[in-house]
């Protein structure tokens, strides 16, 4: 007997990378959203050898490292060792919680020197690092 299989629904798209170079869409495997290692070991480093107290003009080097959004093509250190979601696996709002929880269970600390929250934040924010698609017209 054929098992009958149920045909797979064709994925819509709901979030897009806006490059930070170009301002152009980022899809596909034509770029990515990513952080710098450096940047997060920077932030780690600064956030461990700051003083209990500090200045108004301390904090600056403890704000978190921020997420780049950027087509292979326009970025500006190609060669960088990082972490990246390549823009055709974060198109839709279910794959955007996944990949939240996924850096949240394996790479907790490293995820909280970070400005994800801003990345979240800034979704219903047209032309932002993620946002969400904007209906035509």
């Amino acid at each position: 007997m054929a098992q009958e299989t149920t045909p797979k629904k064709a994925k819509v798209r709901e979030l897009v990378i806006t490059c930070q170079v170009c301002r152009k869409p980022v899809t596909g495997t034509t770029g990515h959203l990513w952080m710098s290692d450096a940047a997060v070991s920077r932030v780690q480093q600064n956030r461990a050898e700051a003083p209990a107290l500090m200045s108004f003009r301390d904090l600056e080097m403890i704000q978190p490292a921020n997420w780049q959004a950027h087509h292979k093509a326009c970025s500006p250190d190609p060669d960088a060792d990082g972490y990246g979601i390549e823009a055709g696996r974060i198109e839709t709002v279910a794959e955007l919680l996944e990949w939240t929880a996924h850096m949240m269970e394996k790479r907790c600390t490293w995820l909280c020197a970070t400005d994800w929250p801003q990345v979240l934040r800034g979704i219903d924010t047209p032309g932002s690092r993620l946002s969400r698609v904007q209906p035509a017209g």
